[in-house]
């Protein structure tokens, strides 16, 4: 790892109504209410033996905000107030257990990028973040103050703000920081920029495909355990912790969604998980895991029969396996997302009727926390023609249920590569029977 490079030493600035922590290089917010110095520690001064600790090469985030830009561009925004912890993670480096607590990446059209975090998380913030210019906030203080001078000080007071105030299943910016910025920033314009971020992180760098490749074999790893556990009288406890094990102890980062593993009638109730429930002969098995590396999660759906399978599971079983061979013969750059759908919803009618299916064929995963792995900078459904380019990265989910009775999954995360597309993870494709 390289060494530190030192950032200038922040300084905590409290006052009755307001505590700031910024560089001390002289560069102090141009603010009427700025405090004199009370208290405050030199974070870098702890911290200057320590190396940095990223996931990326600086020149790999700086060309990520380059593209951003570039989009802000054609947007006509001045700066952007980047609030979604995944991509927070992605243009900073920024990565912590404690997210969703009005982290944000200040990305101005032109000069220097600013990271805020919680004061509590600021040491971590100089380990893992390549940006010299991080502020922070106290605990208790309003985070649309710090935003503001740090607006201010770069003469964005009247600026165009791109911000997001919608991200699919994600946290964002907050009602409370967004009213907070429009009133100290009377001047400015806030432009909803919701998905800006996610379209740079719609191809993924040789290293991010890197990180999946890794973060799969995690996944693969989990699986086998999982589906060498499963047995009648064992308890879906019994299985989701030998899945557990398994992808910690090969290398796996903490999850971005819990292991999902049901049986029985739970199997066709979505979203459902181990619950100590006793695995009985008849019974279809469920398994959804996610194994992570650098916050990279390479997602993975299999299912088994615990005892000779019923004619249900046999063709839900069907429908699952025959939609993923039909999308994954055709995926390629040039086809269109309604062209993989369509394949995909071929196989799935090989399951018959009565089959509950919520269409989906694909969304990307990349960068991700709790309580989600996917990116949904896009999403593969009948008629959209966006087209698959090199470098895309899915995970095909294909969940059959016959609802509160039955469910049977398959799923892998694909890349598309330059001819064609790979699955990344290799965990045999089958009704498993056990």
């Amino acid at each position: 790892m390289a060494a530190l490079v030192r950032p200038p030493g922040p300084v905590v600035v409290t006052g009755p109504t307001t505590d700031l922590c910024y560089p001390s290089t002289g560069a102090r917010p141009a603010t009427r209410d700025a405090r004199p110095l009370e208290k405050g520690v030199v974070m870098p001064e702890a911290l200057a033996e320590l190396a940095k600790d990223l996931a990326f090469s600086n020149s790999e985030y700086q060309d990520r905000c380059r593209r951003l830009r570039h989009l802000m561009r054609d947007a006509r925004l001045d700066v952007m107030l980047v609030h979604q912890p995944p991509s927070v993670f992605y243009f900073s480096g920024n990565e912590n257990l404690h997210v969703y607590d009005n982290e944000c990446v200040v990305v101005p059209a032109e000069g220097e990028i600013s990271l805020l975090v919680p004061h509590a998380d600021l040491s971590r913030a100089h380990l893992t973040s390549w940006l010299p210019r991080v502020f922070s906030f106290p605990p208790g203080g309003n985070p649309a103050q710090i935003l503001a001078r740090i607006l201010e000080e770069q003469g964005l007071s009247h600026a165009r703000i791109g911000v997001e105030k919608r991200v699919a299943r994600a946290a964002c910016l907050s009602v409370h920081v967004y009213e907070g910025l429009l009133a100290a920033l009377p001047r400015a314009t806030f432009v909803d920029a919701s998905g800006l971020p996610e379209r740079v992180k719609v191809v993924k760098s040789p290293q991010e495909v890197t990180y999946l490749r890794q973060a799969a074999s995690f996944t693969d790893a989990g699986m086998r355990a999982a589906l060498q556990t499963a047995a009648e009288g064992r308890t879906d406890n019994d299985v989701a912790a030998a899945a557990y094990q398994a992808m910690i102890a090969a290398g796996s980062d903490f999850l971005s969604i819990p292991a999902i593993v049901n049986s029985g009638r739970y199997t066709g109730i979505s979203h459902s998980t181990h619950k100590r429930q006793r695995l009985q002969r008849g019974d279809v098995l469920f398994l959804e895991l996610g194994g992570c590396y650098q916050r990279y999660s390479a997602p993975c759906m299999r299912s088994a029969a615990i005892g000779p399978p019923t004619d249900d599971a046999r063709r839900l079983a069907e429908g699952c396996l025959a939609a993923l061979g039909e999308m994954h013969a055709i995926m390629r750059p040039g086809v269109t997302f309604d062209e993989v759908a369509r394949a995909g919803a071929r196989g799935v009618a090989r399951a018959g009727s009565g089959v509950d299916w919520g269409g989906d064929c694909g969304y990307p995963v990349g960068a991700g926390f709790p309580p989600h792995w996917g990116e949904y900078s896009c999403q593969i459904r009948l008629g959209d023609g966006t087209v698959l380019q090199p470098g895309m990265v899915f995970h095909q989910p294909i969940a059959l249920r016959i609802l509160g009775k039955l469910g049977v999954a398959f799923s892998e995360t694909v890349l598309i590569t330059e001819t064609g597309s790979e699955a990344l993870t290799r965990v045999e494709r089958q009704l498993v029977v056990r």
